[in-house]
């Protein structure tokens, strides 16, 4: 479990976190998610010592940070950046191990871990191990990114805004791929972005933060039916009001499953009309073709890949 307590820090002339207090439960998938300038990159930076606090304490298993040695503290947690920076002049396979070299593991045990990483996100070792950097696709590299952050089997792994220089059909499949890591490896992940689609798309629970301070911390059905002020509702209306307006755009897509009941909503009803109407539970829509169920996760899963489609 990861705990800030009264956490602040000041810059020259800005405040960028002001008395934060965040706890993040082991094996979450965790995402800040706010505009520029809110906090959320300072508060990623915070735990793994890159940025420290002006005051108060950030607890990582029950251990202030502070008195963690720095390097067995960056040892346990990964760091995937925006930027990907592999080292140019070594092979994949070599940058993927290159901090499991500098522990000293054993160079078979190096070699093994890496291409099982490449086929764990569907890259042939026989085909990437010894390729450079520069002769991979940026979502590519971004995946080497990601695996290179896992090689030593960190307890957390922190993600600032990886995908957001990529095509949209490429940041879906990294979305889909670090899910799957986080299904299969049970790591806690805490996520940046300014990108309230990819926060609920991720996030098992979210914190919208601005201007140094959360705003709610919640799941993303939470934070759709019950934000907690007009700044969280006017960024989820703002990033996620989609502009195909009526349930039939659901429909289409196949979403919901079929049934018998009576109809609750017609099909012509606004997009926005059904997130209110799921409030009180599953939405019975009717349609010409027979009735259908929709519910909270056909919506969330709907306005998430709204920006891709």
């Amino acid at each position: 479990m990861i705990e800030f307590k009264q956490v602040s820090k000041q810059y020259t002339e800005q405040l960028a976190l002001d008395d934060l207090n965040l706890t993040i439960p082991t094996g979450d998938f965790f995402v800040l998610v706010g505009p520029s300038g809110s906090g959320k990159t300072t508060t990623l930076k915070m735990l793994n010592r890159l940025i420290e606090p002006t005051d108060g304490d950030i607890y990582f298993d029950n251990q202030r940070l502070i008195d963690y040695e720095l390097r067995d503290l960056r040892l346990q947690m990964g760091y995937v950046l925006q930027n990907i920076a592999l080292f140019p002049n070594l092979t994949i396979q070599e940058n993927i191990a290159i901090q499991a070299e500098s522990l000293g593991w054993p160079r078979k045990e190096r070699v093994a871990r890496a291409r099982a990483l490449l086929e764990q996100v569907d890259l042939d070792p026989d085909q990437y191990a010894t390729r450079m950097p520069s002769e991979l696709s940026g979502g590519e590299q971004q995946r080497v990114g990601i695996i290179r952050a896992l090689a030593i089997k960190p307890k957390v792994v922190l993600m600032d805004e990886p995908f957001s220089a990529l095509d949209p059909l490429s940041r879906k499949q990294l979305q889909d791929l670090v899910l799957q890591l986080h299904r299969e490896l049970k790591m806690t992940f805490v996520f940046v972005t300014h990108d309230m689609h990819e926060a609920l798309r991720l996030g098992q629970h979210i914190a919208v933060m601005r201007l140094g301070h959360i705003q709610q911390i919640g799941t993303g059905e939470e934070i759709i039916h019950h934000p907690a002020n007009e700044f969280v509702r006017g960024f989820f209306e703002n990033e996620q009001t989609p502009r195909p307006t009526t349930v039939q755009v659901l429909v289409d897509q196949g979403r919901g499953a079929a049934t018998t009941m009576a109809a609750t909503l017609p099909v012509t009803a606004t997009v926005n009309d059904l997130a209110a109407a799921l409030k009180q539970g599953p939405v019975v829509i009717g349609t010409a073709s027979g009735n259908r169920t929709l519910t909270t996760a056909d919506l969330l899963d709907y306005l998430a890949q709204t920006e891709v489609e």
